[in-house]
């Protein structure tokens, strides 16, 4: 199985969200596959630099997730597909 995790789903993942940290880490421990899209690492990593008080915990939590994690491209035929799913 394939997931790409979008900066919402990795926010909650770093809330400790029951849910959402039980289903990724279940994905990792099934060893899905899991995508990172470039502009998510983006997000996460601009939040986390402007944070008011710095979060180790949360720096630590997000590289140790991106070494489980494919940073991948969207391309603009992907970008299209997912505004058509929206639909």
């Amino acid at each position: 199985m394939k997931y790409a995790l979008d900066t919402n789903i990795v926010i909650r993942y770093f809330r400790n969200e029951t849910k959402i940290f039980q289903q990724v880490n279940e994905a990792i421990y099934n060893e899905y596959k899991l995508y990172i899209p470039k502009v998510v690492d983006y997000e996460i990593r601009r939040g986390l630099a402007i944070m008011p008080v710095p979060s180790s915990k949360k720096e630590f939590l997000y590289e140790n997730l991106l070494k489980k994690c494919i940073i991948i491209e969207l391309s603009i035929f992907s970008w299209k597909h997912a505004i058509m799913a929206c639909n």
